[in-house]
Formats: C-alpha cells, structure tokens, sequence
C-alpha cells in the first residue's frame, strides 16, 4: 500500500499544491487529470522519488512497484 499524507510542492515561492492525501491499494490505479501547470507531473516525481515534498510524507514508496514514462 502506498499512503500519501498531506504532502506539497512549492516552486519558487508558487505553491503547486498542499495537504494532499491519498492511498493506494494493492490493484489500484492512479489516475491524474489537470490542465497545464497543474502538478501532474511534479505529482508523479514525488511518488517516483525523484523529487520531494515540500512537507509531508509518503510510506510505502519503497515496497511499491511503479513505472514513470515522460512523454519524452
């Protein structure tokens, strides 16, 4: 299980998004919409562990199997 608590992501001094929280199940998928600009990937980088939160925590993210493709 992957459990997101109330995790950020601020660029600059531009809050991307806050407080967010979530889990995933074994099974479960993950889907993600938003305009442009919106957190989508920076989003997915935190989950990946390519980047971190702001504030917050992820538990799980080791023991989880994911994939991140880039659209390059």
């Amino acid at each position: 299980m992957l459990t997101v608590k109330e995790i950020a992501c601020i660029k600059g001094s531009q809050i991307v998004f806050e407080q967010l929280s979530f889990q995933l199940r074994a099974g479960n998928a993950l889907i993600l919409r938003g305009g442009n600009g919106s957190g989508k990937t920076s989003l997915l980088r935190i989950l990946a562990g390519l980047d971190a939160p702001a504030q917050g925590q992820i538990q799980g993210q080791k023991s989880v199997d994911m994939l991140f493709i880039t659209h390059n």
